[in-house]
This record gives structure tokens, C-alpha cells and sequence, in this order.
């Protein structure tokens, strides 16, 4: 969702969200270190959250083929890294 034109306001009443392309990013940049020592609770929900919009891309009414593939491809890769988390000591 990062690297989407969509947004999150959370605040005491709940989130509501929008759509707008002023914010979306000219760049995104991910700290894999940081993602490597994140606690393991955190990366699960993290992860389960992550997997939310890939399902969401499958049957979005925006979507199209490549984004659907993408999405597959993530799911694959996201199940992967929780199994490799799972059998992790740490």
C-alpha cells in the first residue's frame, strides 16, 4: 500500500481512508535490515496485513492480469518467509 494513492487516517473514532494521487510516492525504500530484526509478532501481523492486500489485488475491479500474477507471486513469497520465521530460533 505504500506505493499506492491511498491513504490512512487513524486517529480516537477509528481510520478512515482516501484516494488521492498527491500522495502518492516517487519513492519507496525498504530497510531489509530492520525487517531482519523486527520482533517475530510484529512481523507476523505485519505479514498477515501484507497478505491482505494481495488478496484484495485479486479480486479488486482494478486489477488486471499482471497485478493478479504479482499477486500470487507475493502470497508464494509471503508464505515462504513465515515458514523460514516459524522454523527460526530468534
Amino acid at each position: 500500500s505504500e506505493q499506492t494513492n491511498i491513504y490512512g487516517i487513524s486517529n480516537e473514532n477509528g481510520k478512515t481512508t482516501g484516494r488521492d494521487d498527491r500522495v502518492m510516492p516517487k519513492v519507496v525504500i525498504y530497510d531489509t535490515q530492520l525487517t531482519q530484526t523486527m520482533p517475530k509478532p510484529l512481523a507476523v501481523t505485519s505479514a498477515m496485513n501484507a497478505m491482505a492486500h494481495l488478496v484484495e489485488a485479486l479480486y479488486s475491479p482494478t486489477g488486471n492480469p499482471i497485478t493478479r500474477q504479482l499477486a500470487m507471486q507475493g502470497m508464494v513469497a509471503l508464505k515462504q518467509g513465515l515458514e523460514a520465521l516459524a522454523n527460526s530460533e530468534t
